[in-house]
């Protein structure tokens, strides 16, 4: 009987549902016409029919493995939430479900969605750090060694290029490519290995939408190997006509970002997939060489191919993290976690006649799903329309033009890092000195490359750095206005200096708990078991861990990620999840000491709107220069609060204002002596409360217990309002403030409005060793220039800070250079 008429009784017979059908049917079709090339009828028939049954079995068991693994996520996430081990934060439903999203929950002993990305992408760059190194973001943000690069690519399309170090680089590229394949598979995945695979293809959905569908693929199609790309339909390559359709789908793919390949459903968390197939649609793209390759990504993707691998690998661990934590379906188990915590409510409601604990409930499952639109991108609208992208550019440049002097407001981190130290019973001086060692610019790349090769990221080295989203929120918008705000936190010293704290502190930790393996875990110092069980570790999986080889660096032993996952005493899954598990607490540590915007910041800050709106873009603005103090309340305060006495609480607290009131009153007298004032007397109070406020990342309101404006020059409702909303107003009076005043007769003061503006808000105007500089030098002499009488309001300037703070300038306003050194003679700074 012919294999097709097998499949006609089947589904007549009811063996097969009509999908099963049709699967089978289009499967052997195209299998038989590939055949049909090289063997008879008969022969291309019989061997069709074997491969469609082999590829049906395999199908139908990889969606009964994929069914069994969301079932056990489920099941496991049940225990997790309702278990008598699991959530230890108390009994009010769905408060332990935001902890399998965001990081910093004190109270969760599991793994959460944040921290494993981070994890994850850790173990990626650690398999790449020769490439990493050589490509590394310097200096000012550039990039370097581009030949060498584009060896690279060459490399991966089999063209030997006679660089030995671009082609071992090539290797690196393909092993980390292909581990991040088998870990989205092993996840739930179903990504086919291809040995036509190369790079991530990137798509610029502006330019593509731009040239529109006829030019993109007029352009395209000369570009691309039609031997290689095999049609699903026929099993044969694409006839010209055939590729011509299948091209405009995938403009279209493009255009629509996927959707056009969705089916609209009813259900909640509508409009998504399974991961399981996310990265099939983006290997359809064979390009015929290496310049092929490049000269698209030069016009219609990401032309720096560096960027392109970090964001691939990126988005890689950003998916494999879900399917880890959520299953494979992380959309499903969402709302499974919504009915399960619901129906837990409504008993307890019935039980207790308590309906808050319904709304409780349904609170926390609104901060849940904010958690996760956040972290899966859900809360990014896209920002072609002019005005979200005209508000992104303006808080990059408010940004580079009023951070300038964080990195000074930053030696706070060194209050922070005492702290998180202590509580692991870690001690500072080492650290201390690590910290200052990493900013030693010799053997920088040796120190990053161990730092890597451990698993902790390298931020600063990858393409834009993201470290003023400690302090301002996330970096969106028009690349060049992104670029002027990585310029200035580079040249300020603050991307050197988080990342020098990040890393030491990273490997401070694990050098410590190198130390710490010929100890059983009852044995452990207190602090350091408490903050190994809360991260899931107990004695047995200690005990596994501590088996594993120490990394030896000049003298010094690690226990590293990379070691553990390469164990053979254990199975290889379990050496890989313990791996991934001891990183997640390095991670989550690492950011304790020194304080990185999460998700649970921004969800409060942003209140589930979405950037690149109008309404997300205006509560963004609001937000500004407010996300460091969010961020240590959600990490230091809450896990002082979750101790377990009112004396333990009280203890770390005030360990943790002692340590960054003392940083932050060193921090407070650099910014008055970079401002031209001596130190302020430190035996009053309103210095203090500064200094304690500034400590926990407060410093902005710190400004108004002894003044009525802010570091930026604005009252109080400026600040509340937000830099953004206050830029737009001095346009609007700069401007139309200017020609009614014209209008009806009166005086304008253009010119000197125009130079406020450019004082205001000119990029990196306030670098703390330059800031000084172009006041005196710039803009006090030109607006002397424009107004004699300013000298007047320079004289009350002087008289302001003598009153309020007792200060004297060292460099006087309006004059052309100091009349001497700053006083800082234990003296001065006592009593003035």
């Amino acid at each position: 009987m012919a294999f097709k008429d097998c499949i006609v009784n089947g589904l007549k017979d009811g063996d097969l549902t009509p999908e099963q059908a049709k699967a089978a049917q289009d499967v052997f079709e195209q299998r038989e016409a590939l055949h049909k090339n090289n063997m008879g009828d008969s022969a291309a028939e019989a061997k069709a029919a074997q491969e469609t049954i082999e590829i049906l079995d395999y199908d139908r068991l990889h969606k009964k493995r994929v069914l069994l693994l969301q079932k056990s996520t489920q099941q496991d996430i049940s225990k997790k939430l309702f278990g008598q081990e699991g959530y230890r934060g108390g009994k009010d439903p769905g408060a332990g479900a935001k902890a399998l999203i965001a990081k910093g929950d004190p109270f969760s002993t599991y793994s959460n969605v944040e921290a494993r990305q981070a994890s994850i992408f850790g173990q990626f760059q650690s398999q790449i750090s020769d490439v990493l190194a050589t490509f590394r973001a310097r200096g000012l943000g550039w990039h370097s060694n581009v030949n060498t690069l584009h060896d690279v690519v060459r490399e991966l399309w089999g063209t030997n290029t006679g660089n030995s170090a671009a082609k071992e680089m090539a290797e690196s590229w393909s092993k980390v490519g292909e581990m991040a394949r088998q870990m989205y598979n092993e996840a739930g995945g179903a990504i086919p290995k291809l040995d036509t695979w190369r790079l991530p293809q990137s798509h610029n959905m502006v330019a593509v939408m731009k040239a529109g569908q006829e030019a993109w693929v007029k352009f395209v199609t000369p570009l691309l190997d039609h031997s290689k790309m095999i049609n699903e339909r026929t099993g044969k390559s694409f006839t010209p006509q055939e590729l011509d359709l299948a091209l405009n789908e995938v403009f279209k793919t493009i255009g629509e970002d996927g959707y056009n390949k969705m089916k609209p459903t009813g259900a909640l968390y509508t409009g998504h997939r399974s991961l399981a197939k996310r990265y099939m649609d983006h290997r359809f793209l064979l390009f015929k060489n290496a310049d092929d390759w490049m000269k698209y990504q030069e016009s219609f993707g990401n032309p720096d191919t560096f960027a392109s691998m970090n964001q691939y690998l990126h988005r890689m661990s950003h998916d494999i993290a879900m399917m880890q934590v959520l299953g494979p379906n992380p959309h499903a188990t969402m709302n499974f976690i919504r009915q399960s915590v619901m129906k837990d409510a409504q008993e307890l409601k019935l039980k207790l006649q308590d309906q808050s604990i319904v709304t409780r409930a349904e609170e926390n499952l609104n901060n849940m799903d904010e958690l996760f639109d956040l972290y899966n991108g859900s809360s990014y609208a896209s920002a072609d329309h002019w005005v979200p992208r005209t508000l992104q550019g303006t808080r990059n440049i408010v940004n580079s033009a009023f951070l300038g002097s964080t990195a000074i407001t930053s030696l706070t981190d060194l209050g922070f890092q005492k702290h998180t130290a202590t509580q692991l019973g870690i001690a500072f001086g080492p650290l201390f000195k690590r910290v200052f060692k990493n900013l030693n610019p010799l053997n920088v790349e040796e120190r990053g490359k161990i730092a890597l090769r451990s698993g902790l990221i390298a931020e600063s080295w990858i393409g834009l750095a993201q470290t003023q989203a400690r302090f301002a929120g996330e970096m969106t918008g028009p690349q060049i206005t992104q670029r002027f705000s990585d310029v200035v936190m580079r040249a300020s010293g603050l991307t050197a200096w988080t990342q020098a704290g990040r890393h030491a502190f990273g490997m401070e930790l694990m050098g410590n708990l190198g130390d710490l393996v010929s100890k059983s875990f009852d044995t452990l110092d207190p602090r350091m078991q408490k903050a190994l069980t809360r991260y899931g570790f107990d004695n047995a999986s200690w005990d596994l861990i501590r088996q594993s080889e120490l990394y030896n660096y000049k003298g010094a032993t690690f226990l590293r990620p990379e070691e553990i996952r390469l164990a053979t005493h254990m199975p290889k899954d379990q050496a890989q999840e313990l791996a991934l598990r001891f990183l997640d607490m390095v991670n989550t540590e690492v950011d304790y000491a020194v304080p990185t915007v999460g998700l649970r910041a921004k969800a409060t800050l942003t209140g589930g709107t979405k950037a690149g709106t109008l309404p997300g873009e205006i509560v963004r603005s609001f937000s500004m220069f407010k996300n460091f103090s969010v961020q240590v309340a959600y990490t230091h305060l809450w896990k002082s609060m979750s101790e377990a006495t009112l004396a333990k609480k009280a203890g770390s607290l005030a360990d943790l204002a002692i340590a960054t009131t003392a940083m932050a009153a060193l921090s407070m007298q650099l910014k008055e002596i970079a401002n031209g004032r001596d130190p302020r007397p430190m035996d009053t109070k309103e210095f203090w409360g500064a200094s304690f406020l500034l400590g926990g990342g407060m410093g902005i309101w710190g400004d108004f217990l002894f003044s009525n404006v802010n570091r930026y020059g604005g009252g109080l409702e400026d600040t509340i309002a937000g830099p953004v909303i206050n830029m737009a107003n001095s346009i609007k009076n700069l401007t139309y403030g200017n020609v009614q005043q014209l209008i009806q007769g009166k005086d304008t003061n253009f010119a000197g409005e125009t130079l406020r503006m450019l004082e205001t808000y000119m990029p990196g105007k306030t670098l703390w060793y330059m800031k000084l500089l172009w006041q005196r030098q710039m803009f006090e002499r030109l607006h002397l220039y424009i107004d004699p009488k300013y000298q007047q309001r320079l004289n009350s300037m002087q008289t302001k800070y003598l009153k309020e703070t007792g200060q004297h300038y060292w460099w006087r306003p309006g004059q052309e250079s100091p009349d001497r050194a700053p006083e800082i003679s234990s003296e001065t700074l006592l009593t003035q």
